[in-house]
């Protein structure tokens, strides 16, 4: 059975705002407050995991900024180097599109078996990774496949 608009949408306001709810009532009963100081209280737990969304959104930046999007493009460099892929050629404005490479190594049959089915495995978890997780998730893979790319590509010597 398929879930209307209706529905999911009811789960969803249920699943943000009941366990809070819950939480702002047993404090409003507490101080003896009425409908105010239930709304102030719902709306003070809102802001304050708004605050800690924000800290963590800025902390996971930094530290993908600073070290690990080195790491993640040092694995993809790698797994390029090690199976031997081809060139990469620099595509719309400097940035190289990994889903199109690893789909091109894919469909050149003029390349080993094994590599066309390691670009196919690659291209197909760039793929699951863009589905199954967010914008930032994803951003930040792109953009290490983006370094390492750049990198092998650097390696052929123009």
């Amino acid at each position: 059975m398929q879930a209307s608009i209706f529905d999911l949408t009811r789960i969803s306001v249920v699943r943000f705002l009941f366990p809070d709810a819950l939480i702002a009532i047993g404090i409003a009963w507490w101080l003896n407050g009425g409908f105010f100081v239930f709304v102030a209280t719902l709306v003070g737990i809102k802001i304050i995991y708004l605050l800690i969304w924000i800290k963590d959104a800025l902390w996971t930046w930094i530290l993908f900024t600073v070290r690990h999007r080195k790491i993640m493009a040092d694995a993809l460099f790698a797994t390029l180097t090690k199976q031997h892929f081809p060139k990469p050629d620099i595509m719309r404005g400097g940035f190289i599109d990994p889903g199109e490479y690893l789909g091109s190594v894919a469909l050149d049959e003029g390349l080993p078996c094994e590599l066309r089915l390691c670009a196919q495995m690659e291209n197909s978890t760039l793929n699951t990774i863009k589905i199954m997780s967010g914008f930032v998730p994803t951003w930040k893979l792109l953009a290490a496949w983006d370094d390492a790319l750049k990198r092998y590509k650097s390696t052929f010597g123009d």
